[in-house]
């Protein structure tokens, strides 16, 4: 089985403004690493028209994959299902359907929301010596923040902590330790006040290598 990474919309999912640069790479190489992981023979694309890209030499080997720079989304195909030409397709969507920026989610106060983001794969990388792990970042894509305490968040059961707060965004650091091979659940709970409306658009998980070379980059 070869599963077809569409270029869906995470071309459009922008990200924080420090990541941005190459995210569709990233996004591609982290669907890639996931469907790897599912136990695919291997993986080919639909309508992508980059001859040069790096993606060629990247995405069918998880071992290249698993030391490479990544973005991780919850998933991306309902926002092509939600598209204006089909109509009424909502009636037919039984799963949970997780945020993003065309179909945001209104947190409820002291309401936990949980998003589950697939993972797959293992994080020390194919990089040289045991030291070679990556930095990780949990964001989630609020607007109106201005506080990350007026949030709880939990990542896998751990306590996500000194949230950075910028336009839309708010980031916390996450151990590698906390990371798991598969599902991972981040919980988001609004501490605002009754009537304060708190709108959860997004949820990106970066995985960064500093140490990784050139081929990372491209």
């Amino acid at each position: 089985m070869y599963p077809c990474l569409s270029w869906t919309a995470s071309k459009k999912r922008k990200g924080l403004l420090e990541v941005q640069d190459r995210l569709p790479l990233r996004s591609l190489r982290s669907r890639a690493l996931n469907v790897w992981n599912l136990g695919a023979d291997g993986v080919y694309l639909f309508n992508f028209f980059f001859a040069h890209s790096s993606v060629w030499r990247e995405l069918g080997d998880p071992g290249i994959l698993g030391g490479l720079d990544r973005d991780y989304f919850p998933h991306g195909y309902w926002r092509v299902l939600l598209n204006p030409d089909i109509r009424g397709v909502e009636r037919f969507i039984e799963l949970p359907v997780p945020p993003f920026p065309e179909r945001p989610v209104r947190l409820a106060p002291e309401t936990p929301f949980v998003v589950e983001v697939l993972i797959g794969g293992t994080l020390s990388g194919g990089g040289p010596g045991s030291d070679y792990r990556p930095e990780i970042t949990l964001s989630l894509g609020i607007s109106g923040l201005t506080n990350a305490d007026t949030l709880e968040v939990t990542l896998n059961e751990h306590d996500a902590q000194n949230g950075s707060v910028t336009p839309d965004w708010v980031s916390y650091a996450v151990a590698l330790e906390w990371i798991r091979s598969g599902a991972n659940m981040v919980r988001v709970t609004s501490r605002g006040e009754s009537g304060q409306a708190t709108v959860l658009r997004d949820v990106h998980i970066h995985i960064d290598y500093p140490e990784a070379g050139s081929e990372s980059r491209r």
